[in-house]
């Protein structure tokens, strides 16, 4: 009994003593996860999860809408070649911080390189993409 009051009161010191990671790591780990282990892996459901439409989707929505970005995947594919990576180039912050615009080079297989901006909004906790104001 001693010993799981010892292990638990541990376990809390190291609890307390965990670093928070700053609204920077986070939102750098959302872009990587939102862009390169989703979207740029074809898995446009999960993708869709983190991107704010302002409304709840319904599935016929949804589906359009995987629809949509696998077409452009599949058309960005054939015209260049497929990503060969995608490097987040500046962070734009506005709002004290809950407001960012996130610019990104995409470049393919072929050299083209094409920049992109991505508006994301810290809210209830997490980043979310924002497709609109």
């Amino acid at each position: 009994m001693r010993c799981v009051a010892l292990l638990t009161v541990l376990a809390l010191l190291v609890g307390c003593g965990a670093k928070q990671k700053s609204r920077d790591e986070l939102l750098k780990e959302f872009v990587e996860r939102a862009l390169m282990e989703r979207y740029l892996t074809n898995d446009y459901d999960l993708y869709l999860n983190d991107v704010d439409y302002g409304v709840e989707l319904d599935t016929v929505q949804q589906q359009m809408l995987v629809a949509i970005h696998k077409q452009f995947a599949d058309y960005q594919e054939k015209k260049h070649g497929p990503v060969a990576y995608v490097n987040m180039t500046d962070v734009v912050k506005e709002e004290g911080d809950s407001v960012c615009y996130v610019h990104y080079i995409v470049a393919y297989a072929d050299s083209t390189q094409e920049s992109a901006v991505m508006k994301v909004a810290y809210e209830g906790g997490e980043w979310k993409i924002k497709s609109r104001n």
